[in-house]
């Protein structure tokens, strides 16, 4: 998110680690009121709020608990549940001009089919709910 940082504003959402280097930058900057901790998520608005009126949405899979997408490139517990993400994918969408989105570190394990169905599904909710506002 650095490497965003230095394009455009962001706002992160279901946060469960950042290294110290992260955190000095992110209070520095003043990133560190636009990180949404997973442990205390905040009210859906006061997210929306912190957007641009056009947003690109970057869906990192690690965000959900483990009990809900295990197969993740960094598993950490404490994530977001499933339909927590999803009602921020939906007020988000319904309120905002979103420009494009991505899905990223599924990290498909032999025999675990759950988590490849999960996220097809969260791609497949995510394009629903921005054609919806259309």
């Amino acid at each position: 998110m650095r490497r965003v940082l230095e394009i455009c504003p962001a706002v992160q959402v279901g946060i469960r680690n950042i290294s110290e280097e992260g955190w000095q930058f992110a209070k520095k900057t003043g990133q560190i009121d636009k990180i949404h901790w997973a442990q205390k998520i905040e009210l859906v608005e006061k997210i929306e709020n912190q957007l641009s009126e056009n947003v690109y949405i970057t869906i990192d899979v690690d965000v959900f608990d483990p009990s809900v997408v295990p197969a993740v490139g960094t598993p950490e517990p404490g994530g977001i549940l499933w339909y927590e993400v999803l009602d921020i994918l939906k007020a988000v969408c319904a309120t905002k001009n979103i420009v494009g989105f991505d899905v990223m570190e599924l990290s498909p394990r032999k025999g675990d089919i759950a988590s490849d169905f999960t996220v097809a599904k969260l791609v497949y909710k995510t394009i629903g709910y921005i054609s919806a506002k259309s």
